[in-house]
C-alpha cells in the first residue's frame, strides 16, 4: 500500500477538547478494536446530532 499523495488529502481537521474526550470515551468503552474510519464516522454522527440539537449518548455510537 502506498502513501497517499497530497491531492488525496483535502483538508486538515482540528478537534476540540470535547471531540477528543468523546473519541477517548468510545475507545475506552469499545468491546472490540475500532478502526480509524469507525472513529471518523462516529465523530461525524456526533457532530451532526449536536448541530441539529438532538441529545446524544456516546454508548449509541459504539454499536
Amino acid at each position: 500500500m502506498s502513501a497517499p499523495d497530497s491531492e488525496s488529502i483535502s483538508s486538515t481537521v482540528s478537534l476540540n477538547e470535547e471531540d477528543v474526550a468523546y473519541l477517548m470515551n468510545l475507545l475506552r468503552n469499545a468491546t472490540q478494536p475500532v478502526t480509524t474510519q469507525q472513529l471518523i464516522d462516529a465523530l461525524r454522527r456526533q457532530s451532526e446530532q449536536f448541530r441539529s440539537g438532538e441529545s446524544f449518548s456516546p454508548d449509541s455510537a459504539a454499536s
